[in-house]
């Protein structure tokens, strides 16, 4: 795998797993009292013990594994998947997601509500912190298109994404990534102009504000010199729908635009099937993700738990 940030294709991606996927069971043997001492931490009489995530002291011998974390998604892959085997429950698996993801940033998960519920749930029911308001694709059977998290929202900069599977479902919803940075670089340098030129952003957590007060920052931008990448940030539904409304309609060159965008994220993807107790960490500022359409157990329906990490404005 290239030395660079961020420049891997997807065949080299697949054929090169063992960079990328950890096993926390070679953690856990080195260090067997790891989850004891830190679950002595949590409330023993608390619903949700998990929750209470920030009352545990950090152990230090999980630094050589937040170290290899940090670098493949900041400097290298821009992802890493962790397997936290069956030994451990889903609480076990939460309370490690929290613990390992806030090393990026501080949570700023975010649910409709609003309900300070520090992971997302997703699911194919209705979130019980939603209410109806805003429920997100996550929860629809269709492909979305590959996108980044928080590409509307002005509060907040998601640099970490992390998807905890603690159902996968029957068939399909498998997770896929795309390198954006790849991406750009094939395209047409019309196109490249376009996609640096700032662009409003519906918010879905407020669809109620006016154009003026809609998030518009290009959707890709330079970074700090000698990166050798650009920040990328895009949701297709969420950009369109903010040039509709500021605009009245989408133009054709700016629609062709995300079109080859699109097309160009599709050929630099792939797909990365996630089982129960595994924890996949994204790069939210290079690599895009999507999933596969997929069919439940009704007894035991597809839960994925999303976690943001990075900065509160």
């Amino acid at each position: 795998m290239s030395t660079a940030p961020f420049c891997w294709h997807p065949h080299t991606l697949r054929d090169q797993a063992a960079e990328w996927v950890i096993d926390l069971q070679d953690t856990l043997r080195a260090a067997p009292k790891i989850m004891t001492d830190m679950e002595a931490d949590l409330p023993s009489n608390a619903e949700g013990r998990w929750r209470h995530y920030d009352k545990v002291r950090w152990q230090d011998e999980l630094n050589p594994l937040v170290q290899r974390i940090k670098s493949l998604v900041l400097d290298q892959t821009g992802i890493a998947v962790l397997k936290c085997g069956s030994e451990l429950t889903s609480d076990q698996a939460r309370l490690i997601q929290l613990l390992l993801g806030c090393q990026f940033g501080v949570n700023i998960t975010k649910t409709a509500e609003g309900d300070d519920r520090p992971l997302f749930a997703m699911g194919v029911k209705e979130d019980p912190t939603a209410e109806g308001r805003y429920l997100g694709n996550a929860l629809k059977r269709k492909q979305i298109g590959f996108h980044t998290d928080g590409s509307g929202t002005s509060d907040r900069d998601v640099v970490l994404l992390s998807m905890l599977c603690i159902r996968p479902a029957r068939f399909g919803g498998q997770s896929r990534i795309s390198n954006s940075h790849l991406a750009f670089e094939s395209l047409p340098e019309v196109a490249q102009t376009i996609l640096q030129k700032p662009v409003p952003r519906q918010n879905p957590y407020a669809p109620e504000l006016d154009v003026s007060s809609l998030r518009s920052v290009p959707i890709f931008q330079a970074v700090e010199a000698g990166q050798g990448y650009r920040s990328f940030s895009y949701h297709p539904d969420r950009i369109r729908d903010g040039v509709k409304q500021a605009l009245g309609r989408v133009p054709l060159e700016v629609e062709a635009a995300f079109l080859l965008l699109e097309e160009a994220l599709e050929a630099f993807s792939c797909d990365i099937n996630l089982v129960g107790n595994e924890i996949l960490f994204i790069n939210n500022h290079v690599i895009a993700h999507d999933r596969r359409a997929f069919w439940n157990d009704p007894r035991a329906p597809r839960l994925l738990e999303r976690f943001w990490a990075g900065i509160q404005f």
